[in-house]
């Protein structure tokens, strides 16, 4: 939908200037002049034609290139089209998360995911690098289909994963855990990726 808004704004401001140039200016101005500026204008309406396919693909190909993965240790992201970018957060360490939703998702029922390690404080506006510095403390699963139930998961998982001897509780007592889904046959470790959310 920004994508498509994106577009519309482009073609509605080339519209103006082709009627700014036909009204406005291709009377005043020298014959010659007035056909530079109609040459500019087509070229710029060329351009716009030409970039929607590619940035449509661009748009499409981010989001094949992106992916959450969910274990019973960790959180694992992964986006990025040119520029691969992959995070790795432990889940003993997150210290804080956090369910958003802008209007245009609330439309269509998406949520953004923000989670927060140890560490992870914002930057002051007047600190070195703090306008373009990425935080390495903080990682955002965009345009999660279910917000809260993906939060829930996560808090059922940083519970298990802070409890020693992998989710036994202390002193040795109890009965054994329960292995979660996926997990592999009793006696080897836990599954690689317990559960998977992809990113919209």
């Amino acid at each position: 939908m920004l994508w498509a808004f994106r577009q519309l704004a482009s073609l509605a401001g080339l519209l103006v200037a082709y009627f700014f140039l036909r009204e406005f200016l291709v009377g005043p101005l020298p014959a010659e002049a007035a056909r530079i500026a109609m040459v500019l204008e087509a070229l710029a309406v060329l351009a716009f034609l030409v970039q929607l396919p590619f940035s449509w693909l661009a748009l499409r190909w981010d989001y094949d290139c992106r992916w959450y993965l969910l274990s019973e240790r960790c959180l694992r992201l992964q986006e990025g089209l040119l520029t691969l970018k992959e995070q790795t957060f432990t889940l003993a360490n997150i210290q804080d998360i956090q369910v958003k939703q802008n209007p245009l998702q609330r439309l269509f029922g998406l949520w953004d995911v923000e989670v927060r390690t140890a560490g992870g404080g914002e930057q002051g506006p007047g600190e070195p690098g703090s306008a373009h510095a990425p935080s390495l403390h903080t990682a955002r699963l965009r345009g999660i289909a279910d917000g809260p139930a993906v939060r829930d998961r996560l808090l059922s998982r940083m519970a298990e994963a802070r409890m020693p001897g992998w989710g036994r509780p202390r002193g040795g007592g109890g009965p054994e855990p329960r292995p979660l889904a996926g997990s592999g046959p009793e006696g080897a470790g836990p599954a690689a990726a317990a559960c998977e959310t992809r990113g919209a």
